[in-house]
């Protein structure tokens, strides 16, 4: 809903006490606000008048609300600001006719309330009302230090106000703005921040142009001195110019690390602060402020809720289903965990390997809200399968990283699809994945197109582990507009590690004919997963297009498209007819072999379908088995699946997309996929008798 009404914070000089008296020059100055509605009838005006004024001194944001509610002994008064402008994150604060008042952040989530906790406020609330019978008066006042800011905010803030005569009676609230259909009962959602705000000399807010939030999880370090926590702290400044400052850090009671700092600025920088804590910590608040040395004025703080709970694997059961009922069955154990975010964002993971030194590399997308794009490829490092992960590294200038393939001898690759740079590329990483200083472009199908992938490569090694030949699935869209037209799936190869391709080919068995409302329609496969089964045969997992019954659907998306098999026993020369392993639904496939030959392909579920028909609600990611290198694929298990619809369009809820495995050294797999109502999964699990 468009903000309608627009509120004046005016400067003044000198702060009003909190005596209850108006009289002050400073509130004859100010703006009063009126017209105040029923909360969820907005023609309908509130029956009682209330009007409200916010100023600020530089320091301090100071507000009076002027209530009249002659039958009501206990009100209360809800006040939403968004300080970074963002409609995702507010301060919520309650104050009631008691004299108490509460604050704290709330930010906007994908479940059944619409918001969650974001953390205790940092500071301060000054509080009073005074009044009796139908009239009061509340004032309070909120440090300007203690608001959020980042450089996407604004001088004004949104906000809203509410005024509850009965908090059971949802039917009695007035608004200073009406609340959108369906809000009413959770007022506090940051959506719900309707009105507008302009600070009067909106410069001497440009002293907390100041932005400090927790980075990744923090972690307990067990040393002989002691307990300690390490915290990551992402700091930046985007007001002014490059400024020194202090970090302020501050475990409950403990001692406060304090260190001097010089911000770039716009330019975020991390700092690790640690803390000494107890053995038996379990929980506590860490208050970090930033200080200006010379004049010790406080510019910006932040009060964070840490944990000891290091959040790695759990326990988590896999299911066996069955393929033409979608019933599920007992199967196994086996563990799970989220992928760790980045600097408070979360990463979609697209690929995840292990490597001969015994590492674990893991290659994602973190949704920043990048311009233009909204991801950033991120790489983490785990030592000891997929318990605990290294710092993100972040990969300059790409977004998606596709086709993860580990070369052998410390060399890694993967492909940016290039949607910022507008050319695709290939990194080469050669120590393990901690730089990538090598970039190859990405050669354009022989039909002039851009090579299109996603899925697995087919790696060839020698004796030492060396790739020496290549192999990739790719596609192009040379004949028209996707989904009508067929998509065009190529196979290639290369003999020096991914940087030269050559001897391309566009299998004619990756295409076939569908006859829907008597007209000939050319269905074709675009990405793919290779692996080589122990008998030399390669086998393919493709996806696919939609099928043809579905090109008049309204809402016709890549949810529709399915996944099929093919095999080539000549090295790749001709190709098998397809295997329709799902016509719909399930995609993004990723193929293994295990160490006891038996093959595994992984795909992402996002709609359960079989032969057209809708078995059941769940999403997620799913695993089929081949015991006869890829000719049959009877045994299918649910990694991990939960069920989702949204506003009934079920082609289209998006809940979960993009996956990947590896085999660990212990013959166990690493499943990791893009579970977008929460974060990346990572699933740990071994098929029943192949151990």
């Amino acid at each position: 809903m468009p903000a309608t009404k627009k509120v004046t914070i005016r400067h003044v000089q000198g702060p009003p006490e909190l005596t209850g008296d108006l009289s002050h020059p400073s509130w004859k100055a100010a703006e009063w606000n009126s017209d105040f509605v029923m909360a969820g009838d907005p023609e309908r005006p509130a029956p009682t008048t209330t009007t409200f004024a916010l100023i600020h001194d530089g320091l301090t944001l100071h507000g009076a609300v002027r209530v009249e509610l002659p039958d009501s002994d206990a009100w209360q008064v809800q006040l939403i600001l968004d300080s970074r402008g963002r409609h995702d994150t507010c301060a919520v604060f309650l104050f009631e006719s008691n004299g108490l008042a509460t604050a704290s952040y709330i930010e906007s989530a994908n479940n059944e309330t619409g918001y969650r906790f974001g953390g205790p406020w940092p500071g301060d609330v000054a509080y009073r009302v005074v009044g009796e019978g139908a009239h009061h008066v509340l004032q309070f006042s909120m440090r300007l230090c203690d608001f959020p800011r980042d450089a996407d905010g604004c001088a004004g803030w949104p906000m809203n106000l509410l005024i509850l005569p009965s908090v059971d009676h949802p039917d009695q609230w007035t608004s200073f703005a009406p609340v959108p259909d369906g809000q009413l009962p959770r007022f506090f959602l940051p959506q719900n921040q309707l009105v507008t705000t302009r600070f009067e000399n909106p410069a001497m807010l440009a002293r907390y142009g100041y932005s400090i939030a927790r980075g990744r999880r923090g972690r307990v370090v067990v040393r002989e001195s002691g307990t300690i926590y390490q915290q990551e702290i992402r700091l930046a400044v985007f007001d002014g110019a490059a400024r020194e400052v202090e970090l302020h850090a501050q475990l409950a009671s403990g001692p406060t690390d304090v260190r001097t700092l010089t911000l770039p600025l716009s330019e975020e920088v991390i700092e690790t602060v640690e803390l000494p804590t107890a053995k038996d910590f379990l929980y506590a608040e860490l208050r970090l402020s930033l200080v200006e040395p010379d004049s010790e004025q406080l510019l910006c703080r932040q009060t964070i809720l840490i944990e000891r709970e290091p959040l790695s694997w759990k326990p988590h059961t896999i299911r066996r289903i069955e393929r033409t009922t979608g019933q599920c069955v007992g199967y196994g154990d086996a563990q799970m965990r989220f992928v760790p975010s980045y600097r408070g964002h979360r990463v979609v993971p697209f690929g995840v390997a292990q490597m001969d030194n015994g590492e674990v590399i893991l290659v994602g997308a973190a949704h920043v809200g990048l311009s233009g794009s909204g991801e950033q490829a991120v790489v983490a490092i785990s030592g000891d399968a997929g318990a605990t992960w290294s710092d993100y590294i972040r990969v300059p200038g790409c977004v998606r990283p596709m086709m993860l393939a580990h070369l052998g001898q410390g060399v890694v690759s993967f492909v940016d699809d290039g949607i910022l740079s507008g050319v695709p590329q290939r990194l080469f990483s050669h120590d393990y994945g901690r730089t990538w200083t090598e970039k190859a472009p990405v050669p354009p199908a022989p039909d002039g197109f851009l090579w299109g992938v996603e899925g697995n490569a087919l790696v060839d090694q020698d004796t030492d582990g060396r790739a020496v030949r290549i192999a990739e699935i790719g596609y192009t869209t040379s004949e028209g507009p996707i989904y009508f037209n067929p998509i065009i799936g190529w196979i290639r190869w290369s003999n020096d590690g991914g940087r030269t391709w050559g001897d391309a080919s566009r299998p004619e068995a990756w295409r076939w004919q569908e006859t829907c409302k008597g007209r000939i329609w050319v269905r074709g496969c675009c990405e793919g997963a290779m692996v080589r089964a122990a008998n030399g045969w390669i086998v393919a997992a493709l996806r696919t297009d939609p099928p043809a019954r579905w090109l008049e659907h309204p809402t016709l998306g890549d949810n529709l498209e399915g996944t099929c098999v093919s095999i080539s026993r000549d090295d790749g020369r001709t190709w098998s007819p397809l295997n329709m392993l799902f016509l719909e639904g399930r995609m993004h496939a990723t193929l293994l072999r295990l160490p006891n030959d038996a093959l595994v392909m992984t795909v992402i579920r996002r709609i359960d379908m079989q032969d057209g028909e809708l078995l059941s609600y769940r999403k997620g990611c799913d695993a089929l088995i081949s015991h006869d290198h890829g000719l049959t694929w009877d045994e299918m298990v649910a990694l991990d699946d939960f069920p989702y619809l949204e506003d009934e369009l079920w082609t289209t809820s998006l809940a979960c997309g993009h996956q990947f495995s590896t085999v660990l050294d212990d013959g166990s797999i690493l499943t990791a996929f893009g579970n977008y109502l929460c974060a990346g999964e990572l699933i740990k699990w071994r098929p029943e008798g192949c151990s």
